[in-house]
C-alpha cells in the first residue's frame, strides 16, 4: 500500500465534506436569490461578493507561492545531511 494512498474511510469523509460544502453553497445562494437587496453600487449584482472573494483568494495563493519561491532556501542550507547533532 502506498504511503499516502487514501483509505476508504478517508474517501468517505472527503465525499461527505464535498456534499456539505455543496449544501452550504446552495443554501447561501438560495438565501441571496430569495431575499434580493436593493443595489447601492454599480457593481452590486448577485454573486459579486462571491466572485470578489474567490479572486481575492486566488491572488493570495499566487502571491504566497511566488513569495515562497523567492525566499526559498536550498535544502542543504544548514550544512547538508549531517545528522550528528
Amino acid at each position: 500500500m502506498e504511503k499516502n494512498a487514501p483509505t476508504p474511510q478517508g474517501e468517505k469523509k472527503m465525499k461527505q465534506t464535498w456534499i456539505a460544502l455543496g449544501l452550504v453553497t446552495a443554501i447561501a445562494l438560495a438565501a441571496q436569490l430569495l431575499d434580493p437587496h436593493e443595489p447601492h453600487y454599480p457593481w452590486d449584482f448577485v454573486g459579486f461578493y462571491v466572485l470578489f472573494g474567490l479572486v481575492g483568494c486566488i491572488v493570495l495563493i499566487v502571491v504566497a507561492k511566488t513569495w515562497g519561491k523567492l525566499i526559498e532556501r536550498p535544502t542543504d542550507y544548514y550544512g547538508g545531511d549531517d545528522r550528528s547533532m
